[in-house]
């Protein structure tokens, strides 16, 4: 176990404060898994490619939007996300959830695609992903944790979840001839890189630290409608889905 390898309580309780951290966009978007499974088990059973590769690429594609500037925004935030919801004391869990959001990240995005593989009648391919991935796991923190401590198991998982997310990405692609629009992931990625450079020339502490990612998430919905990635169809789909008016 990563308790074992890792040698302390003190070190545990550190990973697994940065793991409670990083698994709330899994939480927040296990969500459209659940919605997803009936949409492709139906057009999967009606053999309807066109509808099937409507779904894939539109549920990965608002998934993305609003998973990826997550990620970087916690990631160049951890220390300071750290202490507001623990303590300043907790300020070791940094680093590792700075990685460790970015694995949990990728383990939302197979789960989805986890998801289309076994409504389509496949679960035992998704099954066989899983298995895979938790002997790889065991492995790389059994090389890594020694070495690196909290950062190897961060790296461990995040390796992991990113491997697993390839799997997962291939085969969905052979098998539906579609996956996200790379345009639209790319634009995407142009954006919350550029929210994540300003986040790291600013430093805030405390609960004004929920304020900063309220302007940084706003200036990326901002990017995304001046780089015409974003129209009123899609502001209308994210009100639905965040907890704030966007507009």
């Amino acid at each position: 176990s990563i308790k074992s390898l890792l040698g302390s309580n003190v070190g545990t309780g550190f990973y697994t404060s940065a793991t409670t951290i990083a698994r709330v966009p899994f939480f927040l978007l296990s969500a459209l898994a659940t919605t997803l499974f009936p949409s492709i088990s139906f057009s999967t059973s009606k053999n309807d490619k066109a509808l099937t590769s409507r779904y894939i690429t539109t549920s990965l594609r608002y998934m993305l939007i609003l998973l990826v500037p997550i990620l970087f925004i916690v990631s160049s935030t951890s220390d300071s996300l750290v202490s507001l919801l623990y303590s300043s004391s907790y300020i070791e869990a940094g680093l590792p959830l700075s990685i460790l959001i970015f694995g949990l990240g990728f383990l939302a995005v197979f789960n989805v695609l986890s998801t289309i593989i076994s409504a389509s009648g496949k679960p035992t391919i998704s099954f066989s992903f899983v298995f895979a991935l938790v002997f790889i796991d065991i492995i790389l923190n059994r090389i890594l944790i020694p070495e690196y401590g909290l950062k190897g198991a961060a790296i461990a998982t995040t390796f992991t979840m990113g491997i697993g997310l390839i799997l997962a990405s291939v085969y969905v692609y052979k098998k539906f001839k579609t996956l996200a629009d790379y345009k639209s992931f790319g634009k995407v990625i142009f954006a919350s890189l550029v929210v994540y450079m300003i986040s790291c020339k600013i430093s805030i502490s405390g609960i004004l630290l929920l304020f900063e990612y309220m302007v940084l998430f706003g200036v990326y919905l901002l990017i995304l409608i001046v780089i015409k990635e974003l129209k009123k169809d899609d502001l209308k789909v994210l009100e639905q889905i965040l907890p704030f008016n966007i507009r």
